[in-house]
């Protein structure tokens, strides 16, 4: 039986894509949940595509998030409102 590592599948398990993206799998969890990462929920969690995950990060490195952001994540963000 082969041994999944996230180099070798072109999914990830979300604390793996949390892992990559240095943030911690709540935060993974709430741009899932808003739609900003697409993913597919199964019975052991959320799976998202390296894809999606690399173009993520790519447009996170050179934009800042809408200005609604705020407004679409809900009572799920704690930080500064300004």
């Amino acid at each position: 039986m082969a041994t999944h590592t996230a180099s070798s599948s072109p999914f990830l398990l979300a604390r793996e894509a949390a892992q990559i993206a240095r943030v911690t799998p709540a935060t993974l969890r709430g741009w899932i949940e808003v739609g900003v990462l697409p993913a597919a929920r199964l019975p052991g969690g959320y799976r998202v595509a390296r894809a999606d995950l690399d173009a993520l990060l790519t447009r996170r490195a050179v934009t800042t998030p809408p200005p609604d952001w705020r407004a679409l994540a809900g009572s799920r963000y704690a930080g500064p409102t300004a």
